[in-house]
């Protein structure tokens, strides 16, 4: 966290399935290099376990909670004094997946995504279990 004199600052979020050392915000080659990225210039960041991932309760049902995860996620954070109420999210594969989830329905809208390399096949992204070429 800042120290009180910086103020409330933008917050880069990472929603995360994994449990990995490499998994941490800023770890290379890992898809949080945006987040890391964005802490080095004066934003702060959050790793967050999705529900039933590791530290985090309930039971984990892939690609079917993750809107309402977000969701409510985003919510507290803008509820925190250190937090501008300007969530950007970040990373790659499922934790890409994560953003797109949120994306049209956070009111107001994210400040930015981070967003990259996906290869998802999963519910509502056209076929499920079959393979659909990049728009």
């Amino acid at each position: 966290m800042p120290t009180a004199r910086c103020g409330p600052l933008p917050v880069v979020l990472v929603r995360a399935p994994y449990e990995h050392p490499r998994h941490r915000l800023g770890a290379k080659g890992t898809g949080h290099d945006a987040g890391q990225a964005a802490v080095g210039s004066g934003v702060q960041g959050v790793v967050q376990d999705v529900r039933g991932a590791f530290a985090s309760g309930g039971r984990f049902a892939a690609f079917r909670q993750e809107r309402e995860g977000g969701l409510a996620t985003a919510a507290g954070l803008r509820e925190k004094s250190w937090c501008d109420g300007r969530p950007v999210t970040a990373g790659a594969s499922y934790l890409g997946y994560m953003q797109w989830a949120v994306r049209l329905y956070l009111d107001p809208p994210l400040e930015a995504m981070c967003l990259g390399p996906m290869a998802v096949v999963a519910p509502g992204l056209g076929g499920y279990g079959r393979r659909r070429p990049w728009p």
